[in-house]
């Protein structure tokens, strides 16, 4: 059985004599119930199973950053240790798969970096207390989320505290307070209103290696095309189905020291280009004597960059190091990417 047959083995498509089969469906469900995961799934980018829609929460500002709040349908993901993942399969006792992005006031520069804690609660008690996963979803785009179980119907309190950004922040956001801040608003859940969320299943596209596309307030998490980042590009490189646009600025962004050129790497997904956060990346640098230097490369945000890894080098002759692929948790499409990372080479 091919993984095409054994998707839909799992899933009943009901076609038109007259229209025939569009290869996929759009529904909305009472009982969450996602196909079985592909047999054959590639060691890179992949189309998953299913689509499924998201419901705004609110939309928060405190002290220059805005924090969105959504929610879809709990749903399996996975965590990564090092190069490991581990299935994380939702429970029919959870409610919602919530989820944050973090941005700048104006929701143009996309800042994965940070750690979340949410606590929900109704009149009668606190439901919910949990730290948030750093999460890659194709649709969803890179985010902090969890599934999460809520007590029926009704209004709840949600509190969102961000701590302290340890990532670099330069350029326009040099000024930006790093310091942590909570984040807070109340909603009404109905679920009534998350059955009603969209659930499209693909049944040819699944496995396919390409990418679903980017969904309302995802769009803020992908970085600029390499044409429209700041300085000149150097290379493309790739390992993992990841792209590492490698760009050359003759001097520092605003807020970073040094006297010398700085090389800036745009490590993104392949078809998305989101930001690959969470890894070690280094360079080994020619020297002018013939000998060669191993230079950690900062994770860094710049509005005219996005999130990058970067340092400020004497040379152009650099050789890109992968120590640890992104340890962010997985949604299905990209939980077989970006683990066994090899020596980019030019694309």
């Amino acid at each position: 059985m091919d993984r095409r047959t054994a998707l839909q083995a799992g899933v009943m498509l009901v076609c038109s004599s007259t229209a025939g089969c569009l290869g996929s469906m759009f529904e909305t469900r009472s009982v969450y119930a996602p196909p079985p995961l592909l047999a054959d799934r590639p060691n890179a980018v992949y189309v998953p199973t299913h689509q499924e829609g998201m419901q705004r929460i609110d939309t928060i500002s405190n002290g220059g950053l805005t924090l969105s709040l959504l929610y879809s349908y709990p749903h399996r993901f996975w965590t990564v240790t090092d190069t490991y993942t581990k299935k994380i399969p939702y429970d029919e006792s959870e409610t919602i798969h919530l989820m944050t992005t973090l941005t700048d006031g104006d929701e143009t520069v996309g800042l994965p970096a940070s750690n979340l804690q949410i606590t929900i609660s109704n009149e009668r008690e606190t439901v919910v207390t949990k730290r948030l996963w750093s999460m890659l979803s194709q649709n969803m785009g890179v985010h902090f989320g969890d599934n999460v179980t809520l007590a029926g119907a009704g209004r709840y309190t949600v509190d969102v505290t961000m701590d302290p950004i340890t990532v670099r922040l330069a350029g326009g956001l040099s000024e930006l307070d790093p310091s942590s801040r909570t984040f807070s608003t109340t909603f009404e859940y109905d679920p009534n209103e998350r059955d009603g969320i969209s659930f499209q299943t693909l049944s040819e596209r699944a496995g396919d290696r390409d990418a679903l596309a980017p969904m309302g307030a995802a769009q803020n998490e992908q970085l600029p095309k390499p044409e429209s980042l700041a300085g000149t590009t150097m290379t493309t490189l790739t390992s993992g189905d990841a792209r590492f646009v490698v760009q050359r600025l003759d001097t520092p962004p605003r807020g970073i020291d040094g006297d010398d050129p700085y090389i800036a790497v745009s490590a993104r997904t392949a078809y998305n280009r989101y930001p690959l956060v969470n890894m070690r990346l280094a360079a080994t640098v020619a020297t002018g004597d013939g000998d060669r230097t191993k230079t950690t490369l900062t994770p860094t945000i710049t509005p005219a960059l996005g999130y990058h890894y970067g340092a400020t080098v004497g040379t152009d002759e650099i050789t890109l190091q992968i120590e640890q692929p992104p340890q962010i948790a997985r949604h299905e499409g990209y939980e077989t990417a970006f683990l066994e990372m090899e020596q980019p080479t030019t694309r």
